[in-house]
């Protein structure tokens, strides 16, 4: 799941995180063996384009190595 934290925060520090619907609170979960990933990387810097995107080709194979990383209720295989 995602979990937005302070820019100097680090929820790999942690033992247990509090994971909860933003919207309905009272669905919650606390995890214990994680690994947090930072998703955000720039895209420009200084009015500069930085990020290389990847190729089609690169994406799919991105999308389909991280797939063991979702629990089995998040998935939907529509595409």
């Amino acid at each position: 799941g995602d979990y937005i934290t302070l820019e100097h925060e680090d929820p790999n520090e942690e033992k247990v995180l509090k994971m909860f619907h933003p919207i309905h609170t009272y669905k919650m979960k606390r995890i214990k063996n994680f690994k947090a990933v930072d998703l955000h990387h720039d895209i420009f810097k200084d009015g500069q384009l930085v990020y290389d995107c990847p190729t089609e080709m690169e994406a799919k194979a991105y999308l389909k190595s991280n797939l063991e990383y979702l629990w089995e209720e998040n998935k939907r295989y529509l595409n």
